[in-house]
């Protein structure tokens, strides 16, 4: 099934560190002609008696919409979305992860200290364990044109690159769809740490080849695109090549085993380091 979410959620914090990933979710929301789903979490007291959670729960509750009409007054669209949010007690993660479906897309904004995608509890639990597309907004949404998708042949680099071709279309986007290709460290064979020649050059037309056909099996619903297939380590590509993009559309996870390319560890690297956001695509995890 295309990428297309039924719903976007986005996580809001009480003091307007969510504002980049509001901004993105109602864009987005608009784009897609899917409804915005603000949520915010809020915990109880840790020893509040059984008999004092109704009481204690409406207070919270009341105080943390006020707080939120606050936070997120400027913007109309943020305004009114702020008043729409939902409230729900538990951890940030679990309840944007009950929330969400498969089909629906959630927004996350940066850390307010470092600037970049926050890596604590919440961010981290989402991308280990929903099984909903992320969408990662590190600054004020700019206009989309260009979009960057890696892929490593894994069971979900056709979904990698049907999605970033469906939100190309809705942004009127090109497309650079990408594989680095890491050879195994078995055709490494000499000290020099050279590729063994003939091994290596019928490992490397194999992988051309299969990226060649799964780039031509792509639906582009007319976007204009292009393909790159070099020998690179992929977190160390992405990030040189982000600054020539708009927008990088990539896995969750990735080919193990032989390959040694775990897209999980190439996911994690980037969204700590990227400037630009991402669409990150749960993927299943190809076991050699």
């Amino acid at each position: 099934m295309s990428f297309r979410p039924e719903n976007v959620f986005v996580g809001l914090d009480a003091d307007g560190r969510a504002r980049f990933a509001m901004s993105a979710a109602v864009a987005l929301a608009v784009r897609f002609g899917a409804p915005c789903r603000p949520l915010h979490a809020i915990a109880l007291p840790r020893f509040t008696a059984h008999g004092d959670v109704p009481a204690v729960e409406a207070a919270l509750r009341e105080r943390a919409r006020q707080t939120l009409g606050l936070c997120y007054a400027d913007d109309p669209a943020q305004r009114a979305a702020a008043a729409a949010c939902s409230i729900e007690t538990g951890h940030p993660a679990q309840c944007l992860a009950d929330a969400a479906g498969p089909y629906d897309l959630i927004c996350i904004g940066p850390h307010a200290a470092r600037g970049r995608i926050d890596f604590g509890s919440t961010t981290r639990a989402l991308l280990a364990e929903s099984g909903t597309p992320i969408w990662t907004q590190p600054h004020a949404p700019r206009p989309i044109r260009s979009i960057l998708a890696p892929v490593d042949l894994g069971p979900g680099s056709a979904r990698i690159l049907d999605a970033a071709a469906v939100v190309a279309s809705r942004f009127g986007a090109t497309v650079r769809a990408a594989y680095w290709f890491a050879p195994p460290d078995i055709l490494r064979a000499n000290r020099s740490g050279e590729a063994d020649g003939p091994m290596m050059a019928r490992v490397w037309d194999q992988e051309e080849s299969s990226f060649r056909r799964l780039v031509g099996d792509v639906d582009w619903r007319g976007v204009e695109h292009s393909d790159t297939f070099v020998e690179g380590l992929a977190e160390e590509a992405i990030l040189a090549a982000e600054k020539d993009h708009d927008l990088i559309v990539m896995g969750s996870h990735g080919r193990t085993g032989l390959w040694r390319f775990v897209l999980g560890n190439v996911a994690y690297v980037v969204l700590r380091s990227a400037n630009v956001p991402a669409l990150v695509l749960p993927t299943p995890e190809e076991k050699a």
